[in-house]
């Protein structure tokens, strides 16, 4: 069985860092394509409540998506197994860690929504490469606060 040694302020930054990318992606980056893709005028503005429970979990997500990723990349060093030969490098876990976990995780969900949900390519792009971006800025906090 593996020892998973995880850091909480490691997890906390990569959580903020997923949230930081959430405002900048959603905002300024691709926020009126987004609003478009989602049938809400360009100059919408969520307020009050809306704004209150979309940050709320946005937050949730990115500290759960944080804490599974860190969990992650841990399981994966021969020292989390008792071993002594030595783990990945630096970028090599950085780029599998999200890489993969996009791959495995958010493609198949997205191309799932894209198959019965029908939302434009344009939605399943933005998205798509949102949660990549995030996981690589992610594994690449958790990798350097390690």
């Amino acid at each position: 069985m593996p020892t998973i040694s995880v850091q909480p302020l490691a997890i906390l930054a990569a959580a903020f860092t997923i949230f930081i990318i959430s405002f900048v992606w959603y905002t300024p980056l691709f926020g009126r394509a987004w609003a478009r893709a989602v049938g809400l005028p360009e100059d919408h503005v969520h307020a009050g409540a809306d704004l209150a429970r979309g940050l709320l979990l946005t937050v949730l997500g990115a500290v759960l998506m944080a804490t599974v990723l860190a969990s992650t990349m841990a399981v994966w060093l021969p020292a989390s197994w008792g071993l002594t030969a030595p783990g990945p490098g630096a970028v090599e876990q950085v780029l599998s860690a999200a890489g993969f976990t996009w791959l495995g995780f958010v493609l198949p969900v997205l191309l799932h929504r894209l198959g019965w949900e029908k939302p434009s390519l344009a939605l399943f792009a933005i998205n798509g490469g949102y949660y990549l971006v995030s996981l690589l800025a992610a594994a690449t906090v958790l990798r350097l606060m390690a």
